[in-house]
């Protein structure tokens, strides 16, 4: 996790949108606190496209898009 919070920042905003739909789509899980990393991921995801003045995606774009433990999930 240290990586991600390292470099999302520097993301280009489609990658960080990516990224904040595939922590999403990666909270449903069960086990091992992974659940919580990637609420936290989403929170920090949020603020930084908040910063940027963009949409947050909804929730039928995070099930549309968002991949199960991809890239920018922990």
């Amino acid at each position: 996790m240290t990586d991600v919070i390292a470099t999302y920042q520097t993301l280009e905003t489609s990658e960080l949108k990516q990224w904040y739909m595939n922590a999403s789509q990666t909270r449903g899980c069960l086990g091992h606190k992974k659940c919580e990393r990637n609420r936290r991921l989403t929170y920090l995801y949020q603020e930084e496209l908040e910063k940027r003045g963009e949409a947050i995606p909804t929730k039928e774009e995070v099930e549309k898009y968002g991949k199960f433990n991809g890239e920018g999930s922990s």
